[in-house]
């Protein structure tokens, strides 16, 4: 993952404060499958009582390893997690940026995540 790129996409969030938009940083693409770091606003959090730029009312910036394919026609946050065909399970990778000390961190976790899945490929 390219740290500049994925730090702009979040500055753009932050800057636009659009609650209803979405950003990807498409990672590779794989038998029709667009694997891309993919964040947004999301909804469903606790008030923030010490908001900060990653934070808004009960919105947080939060991030996912995901894939879309040609099933899916929207672009928001609903792209689709990993997970192993013979066992069912999820590798679900979504988290908020609240959670970090720093941007660095975040991403740290999410290109780690795409290291495992890269790895199933």
């Amino acid at each position: 993952m390219n740290l500049a790129d994925i730090k702009e996409m979040i500055s753009q969030l932050v800057k636009n404060r659009d609650l209803g938009e979405t950003r990807w940083h498409v990672l590779k693409t794989v038998d029709g499958k667009t694997y891309a770091l993919v964040m947004a606003w999301q909804d469903g959090f606790e008030k923030a009582e010490n908001p900060n730029e990653y934070q808004y009312d009960t919105y947080r910036i939060c991030g996912k390893v995901a894939y879309n394919d040609s099933s899916m026609k929207e672009y928001d946050m609903d792209w689709l997690m990993p997970y192993d065909e013979e066992t069912g399970e999820v590798n679900d990778t979504e988290c908020s940026l609240e959670g970090y000390e720093d941007i660095s961190s975040a991403i740290a976790y999410w290109d780690k995540c795409w290291d495992e899945i890269k790895e199933t490929l």
